[in-house]
């Protein structure tokens, strides 16, 4: 799973400022075989999951990137896992079971989102990220293997997400983390005139379309 050439990523760019145009890899992860980490580790990292009345008091920071409109989705049933570095906010990562809708799943244009259902046995990553300062500190890493302990009662086996494939330090993140990549999703168009194209083998891991 490598991101494109400089060229084509220059074209992909230019292509962007007038198409509707994403392409990203659906990849999974499956859980590790080692123990994860427990609620709080020697370096003062504690990971767990978010309340809503927690995601609208984060909300009012504009630094966590984060809306109080999203602690809906805690109430309707998706999951927000958060890292802590000393008490603070430092990453955090969504996490949503049964199906992602494809505004959820969004790429560069209000259109170029793809929705997706997928089996019991896993859950949707979206929405992820670290505060600048600290990035560089594996923080992800502790999220993704605290959340299968995490949803584990929830029978979840297998993360699944999707990285634009022009993303050199996503790509990088994620083949570090283990994750697989099982195709492209492609998405092209005029505007709100858009198709979509899944991969293929999507269907053997029992992943469908969902578009709203």
């Amino acid at each position: 799973m490598n991101s494109i050439p400089p060229i084509a990523s220059v074209i992909y760019r230019l292509l962007r400022r007038v198409l509707t145009l994403d392409v990203a890899w659906l990849m999974l992860l499956d859980r590790p075989s080692e123990e994860p980490p427990s609620e709080a580790d020697e370096s003062g990292v504690a990971v767990r999951f978010l309340s809503p009345s927690e995601i609208e008091g984060f909300a009012s920071c504009e630094e966590n990137q984060l809306s109080a409109k999203l602690a809906d989705r805690l109430r309707g049933g998706d999951f927000c896992v958060g890292a802590f570095v000393d008490g603070e906010l430092a990453s955090y990562a969504w996490y949503a079971l049964q199906s992602i809708e494809p505004e959820q799943n969004r790429g560069s244009h209000r259109a170029s989102g793809v929705g997706f259902s997928f089996p019991p046995n896993m859950a949707f990553m979206y929405n992820g990220y670290t505060l600048s300062k600290f990035r560089g500190r594996g923080l992800y890493r502790k999220i993704q293997q605290a959340a299968f302990a995490l949803l584990e009662g929830h029978g979840v086996t297998t993360i699944l997400s999707t990285a634009d494939w022009s993303n050199a330090a996503a790509l990088k993140s994620c083949n570090r983390l283990g994750f697989r990549p099982i195709g492209r999703v492609w998405v092209g168009g005029l505007g709100d005139r858009v198709w979509r194209k899944r991969p293929a083998a999507a269907s053997k891991y029992g992943i469908a379309g969902l578009d709203a």
